[in-house]
């Protein structure tokens, strides 16, 4: 069993790696990938960058170097449904882009051509989230739905408001959870994105988020563990590994 765990920025990284046990770095170049354990079996922690293209090569090379069983996406993003608060977190359900246009070619607006309109969560793994979070003692409202991707951090109210128009049942977006989903899908890799808020997409997004973006990194890598300790006893056949 081999869990590949993926965050775009250093704060969201750095949340997750007092988590694994004996880590260390590992990989070439400037690619940040940590090699350790949790809860005893292999895991492997990416930090991927910000937006789509570092998302999609480094998962990439990730997946061709490691082998992971499946990944999980966590880090922050901005709320849309106006209904969330910042600390609350999102389980995407589903994956879209927001800003790929190809309708005049006959696609739905977010479908890049010759590629599904938007990439599910693998349904076992959301499953076995959706029990996990129901039974861990996490902080902040634990929410599901579609969560969008653009190569934009939104703090317009104009953009937030067209994201929202395109997608009315978006519940946040960010700028690397589709090119994660996207590639894993090409890859054959079950894939969860774990989304925590720092801000709320359109309202003074920026101010909000660099008050909060360690919060929400934090809150993020909570779920995100609780969810691979799920996972992780799943595949031993439902027995605990601590």
């Amino acid at each position: 069993m081999k869990l590949a765990i993926i965050a775009p920025m250093e704060e969201e990284a750095a949340a997750f790696k007092p988590r694994l046990a004996n880590l260390r770095r590992t990989g070439d170049g400037e690619v940040p990938i940590y090699v350790g354990e949790l809860n005893g079996a292999e895991a492997v922690l990416l930090q991927c960058g910000i937006g789509k293209a570092n998302a999609a090569w480094t998962t990439a090379l990730l997946v061709e170097r490691y082998r992971p069983d499946a990944i999980l996406h966590c880090g922050v993003a901005g709320g849309l449904n106006p209904e969330l608060r910042v600390g609350d977190t999102v389980l995407a359900t589903e994956l879209v882009y927001s800003d790929v246009d190809a309708t005049a070619f006959g696609y739905a607006y977010g479908q890049v051509p010759q590629m599904p309109a938007g990439y599910p969560a693998d349904e076992r793994l959301l499953g076995i989230a959706r029990r996990a979070v129901a039974e861990a003692p996490l902080e902040g409202a634990i929410a599901s739905g579609l969560v969008t991707t653009a190569d934009s951090f939104v703090n317009r109210p104009s953009l937030a408001a067209s994201i929202r128009s395109l997608f009315p049942n978006a519940q946040a977006t960010d700028m690397e959870g589709a090119a994660v989903a996207q590639t894993a899908y090409r890859l054959g890799v079950p894939c969860l994105i774990v989304r925590s808020l720092s801000d709320l997409a359109g309202e003074d997004a920026k101010t909000t988020y660099q008050s909060n973006v360690d919060l929400a990194s934090e809150r993020a890598a909570a779920v995100a563990e609780a969810i691979a300790l799920a996972w992780l006893r799943a595949e031993a056949g439902g027995l605990a590994l601590r």
